[in-house]
Parts: structure tokens; sequence; C-alpha cells
């Protein structure tokens, strides 16, 4: 393992050598517009999976608000995510975003890694080329920390809560977990368990949370909570959002036992 990540972190950095710079702000315009990107060879391909451009700013937005230092993306794909996230970044001082993609090459002929090489953000990226549940228990093991991640690999129930799973343990308190697709069934059911075992709370995207109350702007992040069902007062009320961002505000563990539906 170490050394394919090696050599391709080789090649990337050669790469980088001849890379053109480009502004990420046209340079993301010009994909949403046109909707397909072309590779080194000059070869196009459709641009099918991505953040809408909306989710995008809302990504970037959160980097700009709570300003981390490092983050973590799971599912490169196209790179359109990665873009808006390494955006932010660099606006803050951010210090290292680590990817994890196994599918980069197979399945999006290295597109993710093209955009953000194309951008200059590279030399701010760690990537890993294999699935996550073989790379996430080694960051926990190396002492990595992290103050944002964005979920967005495999999207079955044990895939998104194994990735959530290990996030946590490295996520920095008032740290940043951002879920997509998260209409989906299953990534619904874990969120349920994070804010039912977890010490998180929903970040309401502004146009549907934010008041106005005598000329003050109330912000309802922390009273999330008390948004729950009648027939299950463990289930919460989440958005019917593809994406929810939730905050970390405790390191807490239940105890041994604990259990609650969810």
């Amino acid at each position: 393992m170490n050394k394919l990540y090696k050599y391709i972190q080789s090649k990337i950095d050669k790469l980088c050598e001849y890379a053109p710079t480009q502004d990420t702000e046209p340079y993301l315009q010009k994909i949403f517009s046109e909707g397909m990107i072309k590779d080194d060879n000059g070869k196009e391909y459709d641009i099918t999976i991505s953040v809408t451009v909306e989710q995008g700013e809302y990504i970037y937005s959160l980097i700009k608000k709570y300003r981390p230092k490092v983050s973590l993306e799971i599912g490169l794909a196209y790179g359109i995510s990665s873009l808006y996230i390494c955006r932010g970044l660099k606006e803050v001082n951010g210090e290292k975003h680590i990817v994890i993609d196994p599918y980069q090459k197979e399945q999006f002929h290295d597109i993710g890694l093209i955009n953000l090489i194309r951008t200059g953000y590279i030399n701010i990226v760690d990537f890993y080329p294999y699935p996550s549940d073989q790379i996430l228990p080694r960051l926990v093991f190396g002492g990595t920390k992290i103050d944002y991640a964005f979920i967005d690999g495999w999207h079955t129930f044990d895939y998104v809560l194994v990735d959530f799973y290990y996030i946590d343990k490295m996520l920095n308190e008032k740290g940043i977990v951002i879920f997509h697709d998260s209409e989906l069934p299953s990534i619904r059911k874990v969120i349920n368990f994070v804010l039912t075992h977890r010490d998180y709370v929903i970040i309401p995207w502004k146009r549907y949370w934010r008041q106005k109350v005598n000329q003050f702007e109330v912000d309802l992040v922390h009273i999330t909570k008390l948004l729950l069902t009648f027939k299950n007062p463990y289930r919460h009320r989440i958005p019917v959002n593809r994406l929810i961002a939730l905050q970390k505000l405790s390191n807490y563990q239940p105890n041994w036992d604990y259990f609650r539906t969810f």
C-alpha cells in the first residue's frame, strides 16, 4: 500500500511541475456551464456526479465561518466539492485537505486530481486511493486530528456509519461533519444515530432556519435537538436536504451499554 501511495504522489508531483494554475471561481463556472471537462489528452467527460452550485457554496461558507485547519473528504469523484473546500481552506490559512477515493482512476479517470492540479490546490492535498474503511483506522492510529469532514463515499448504512465512527474519533470539538445525499434512508439513519448517540447538532441552511426577531438574527442551531417527533422521542426531524451539516459540541461517549432507538 505504501509503495502504491508513494508512486501516485510522485506522479502528482510530476504533473504539478507543468500544470497551469487557474482561478477557482471562473473554472467552476466553466465546468457547471458546460457540464463537462477535458483531461490532459483532450478527452471530454460529462460531469454526472457532483455537488450543485448551491451545495458547493454552502460547503465553502462553512469553511469560511468555522475556519478549519485540516479537512477530510471521502469520495473525490470529479473533485468539485474538493475545489470548494480547498478554496475555503486557502482563504482561511488552512493547512491540509485529506482525500480518500479508491475509484478515482477507474471510474473518474483521475479528473478529480486533474482539477486539483489545474487550480493549484494539489499542494495541500493528501490523496489516498484506497477504501475508506482501510485508511480511516490508520489515520486514527497515527493521531490525525481534523476540523471539517465531508462524507460522500459508498452510501449504504454500514459504510456511512463506519466512515462517521472513525471521523468522530478524529474530529475536534466544534468541528463540522457534512453528509451528502442525505435524502437517502441509509444516510438519514446514520444521522439519527449521530444525534441520539453523540453530542452533535444540525447546522441549518440559512434560508430555511434563520429568522429575524426585533432586528436581531437568531441562530437556531442549538435548539434543533428539541425538534423531535411525538411517536419516537429519540428520532430527530432532519431537514429534507441533499446535504446535512452537523457540528460536534463535545467528545461525549455514551456508557458501554447505552442504546436508543434511532
